[in-house]
């Protein structure tokens, strides 16, 4: 079966990342826009940094996903107690998100960067991608997939 247009970008996405090798894109199957078009990652950052994981939860489908360096956290109330546990028992705080690239086609977006963050061990950080999909006219976060980049060796 032919992947449909809208899966492509994923599956090239997702191939790409993978393998660990730039694979190119279809021609006119995906509009390039600027990173800063991508405003869910700000809305983000400023809602966790305010600390109200609830205002975070909202930003995602009603079923969305996370995909963390610990498990799969899936569904609003799932995703606003992580986040909640996040800020107030591990006291994680100043997020600090940025957007290196932002993709759209149609009532699908997708977008990647990366993330800072101050814990009471001393600063975390890794990259992120999330997946997108028009919900009247807002952008909801159907997946948000972020890992943990581990510190530098001291050799």
């Amino acid at each position: 079966m032919r992947p449909s247009r809208l899966t492509l970008p994923a599956l090239i996405l997702g191939a790409s990342t993978f393998l660990g090798v730039a694979a190119p894109t279809a021609t006119g199957v995906a509009a390039s826009v600027d990173a800063s078009q991508c405003t869910n990652a700000a809305r983000w950052q400023d809602a966790y940094n305010k600390k109200d994981a609830t205002a975070v939860a909202a930003l995602y489908t009603a079923n969305g996903i996370e995909v963390t360096p610990v498990g799969i956290v899936a569904g609003q109330a799932a995703i606003k107690n992580r986040v909640d546990d996040f800020i107030n028992k591990l006291e994680w705080k100043n997020a600090d998100i940025s957007v290196a690239k932002c993709d759209v086609e149609g009532r699908l977006r997708w977008s990647t960067g990366s993330w800072k963050d101050d814990t009471p061990q001393g600063a975390v950080g890794g990259f992120w991608t999330a997946i997108e999909v028009k919900d009247g006219d807002a952008w909801k976060i159907q997946n948000l997939t972020f890992n943990m980049t581990p510190p530098p060796s001291n050799k």
